[in-house]
């Protein structure tokens, strides 16, 4: 592990409206590897992706990028920095082809995630590239979300529960995904309500509790997954 994480929330504050969401959150990502966030519904997970994506303003703390302090720049301005979302809901234009999203996201000089090697790992979306989004299933959708955001190719992927929804094959074709992009030296911070997905792929987790991160476990150290999934699920404390 390199000493400076690639990504770094300090101390961060967040809300929704009057609602005090995100409570003083702390964690570094590090660099190359997968951190997954687990955790009850409600706790802020979805709020700290966007947060650290610039989707939500926070009202304390910091948002590092290697040495950027992205805390007060736009959404825009943090894609421009290597960072990448991928959204739950997925959110594609549902007006606009397959194509047309896969060049809508500007490239890396020399980045390998381009169209081409969207439609190597998902030849479905190669299969309806000339398909309006809207005619696309949900699985689909999810494929077309996640290539779009590689096509940007960034440094650190924020992934916001891929596999919602999603059949089994599905699942593992989107593990298949995550792995060759932690393999091509990406930095993937993933929230994921589904346990067994999220341990198959990740190098540590982080737990999430009353809108800040309790603990940072290293996945070969976490050995009773039972106590685990019931702490996710919000059944103990």
């Amino acid at each position: 592990m390199d000493a400076e994480p690639a990504l770094r929330v300090v101390g961060v504050d967040a809300f929704y409206g009057t609602s005090h969401v995100l409570h003083a959150t702390t964690l570094d990502v590090p660099r190359g590897d997968v951190t997954a966030i687990v955790g009850p519904n409600g706790v802020g997970k979805t709020t700290l992706i966007n947060a650290i994506m610039g989707l939500v303003p926070i009202a304390a703390g910091r948002i590092e990028a290697g040495d950027m302090d992205l805390s007060r720049l736009p959404a825009t301005a943090r894609r421009r920095h290597g960072l990448a979302l991928v959204p739950q809901g997925r959110r594609v234009f549902r007006s606009l082809t397959v194509d047309e999203h896969l060049t809508l996201v500007p490239s890396g000089a020399s980045g390998r995630f381009d169209r081409d090697w969207v439609f190597e790992v998902f030849p479905r979306l190669a299969e309806r590239r000339s398909s309006l989004a809207r005619n696309l299933s949900g699985g689909e959708q999810s494929m077309l979300a996640i290539g779009r955001a590689l096509t940007a190719n960034p440094r650190i992927v924020l992934m916001d529960e891929p596999t919602e929804g999603l059949a089994p094959l599905l699942v593992e074709v989107v593990r298949d995904v995550v792995e060759r992009v932690r393999g091509a030296g990406v930095t993937v911070l993933l929230v994921e309500q589904n346990l067994g997905f999220a341990l198959s792929v990740a190098d540590r987790v982080a737990i999430m509790h009353r809108g800040a991160v309790d603990r940072v476990r290293e996945r070969d150290a976490i050995t009773d997954v039972e106590a685990l999934s019931e702490l996710v699920l919000g059944t103990t404390e």
